[in-house]
């Protein structure tokens, strides 16, 4: 029989294909989708918003405050219809005067729409305690809530596909390990994951096959030094088919969890949408 090494050897080798698995919660949490913070601040900071268009925004400020609302509306959604130019922040800034006026029309409905476009573009928008009047405050106060309900939606819809692709590739990699990758998109993962399985699979069958015939020969040696050569020859195959054979079943468990586990990418979430 083989050395007992050889178990330890295999052994090792499947440990190591499950321990450096990219496992990953994220298709379970959702926490993907979640804002990062520092980028957005980034993206929003005053460097990145001072534009051309940005009179645009000063005029229809101006002429809110000076009582003209219709006036400040219908430049507002002149502008916003077409946004070419337009930086996310000043289209933020646009929503949030055009909910100034709608609250100034008793437009409260209107005026919540428009505050949710203007948190979709820019999260970090805070009342102003001193400028904002009460009425203002409180509508926003619902247009927070509608909007952080509305990405609680979302999240969840994101986190319903996910869990639906991971079910869906999961299945595909317990017929065809690396087709699951493949249907998420990680399609490089999938081929390698796939090559290593099929040569795996296919060295162990070939062996297996091998092994009566390779053990048959050695049973008919003629004088000691065949027996040896034989015997050498035996434990070659055999040994071949035990770690081909490790390898094929660790290849076959990691394509499994990944495929169950690991996000897939955004290019497959925005097919399912």
């Amino acid at each position: 029989m083989p050395n007992n090494s050889l178990h330890i050897w295999s052994a090792v080798v499947l440990i190591l294909l499950l321990i450096f698995t990219p496992f990953t919660s994220q298709a379970l949490t959702g926490e993907s989708l979640q804002t990062n913070q520092t980028e957005l601040r980034q993206e929003l900071s005053p460097d990145t918003t001072i534009t051309k268009t940005v009179e645009i925004v000063k005029r229809v400020t101006e002429l809110y405050e000076a009582g003209n609302i219709t006036e400040a509306e219908n430049f507002g959604m002149k502008a916003l219809e077409d946004p070419e130019g337009l930086s996310r922040l000043d289209r933020s800034n646009l929503y949030k005067v055009l909910a100034f006026c709608a609250i100034a029309n008793e437009d409260d409905e209107g005026s919540i729409r428009r505050f949710v476009e203007a948190l979709n573009l820019n999260p970090l928008i805070t009342p102003n305690q001193i400028t904002w009047s009460p009425k203002i405050r409180r509508v926003f106060a619902l247009a927070r809530d509608v909007y952080e309900t509305q990405q609680r939606k979302d999240k969840l819809s994101r986190r319903m596909q996910i869990a639906d692709i991971c079910r869906i590739s999961s299945r595909k990699s317990l017929y065809f390990p690396g087709s699951g990758q493949y249907y998420k998109e990680h399609k490089v993962k999938g081929l390698i994951i796939g090559a290593i399985f099929w040569a795996a699979a296919g060295t162990h069958t070939y062996s297996q096959i091998s092994i009566p015939s390779t053990r048959n020969h050695y049973l008919k040696s003629n004088n000691r030094v065949e027996a040896i050569d034989r015997w050498k020859d035996y434990q070659d195959v055999y040994q071949v088919a035990y770690v081909s054979g490790a390898i094929a079943i660790s290849a076959y468990a990691y394509a499994f969890f990944d495929a169950l586990w690991a996000d897939p990418a955004e290019e497959k979430l925005k097919q399912k949408q």
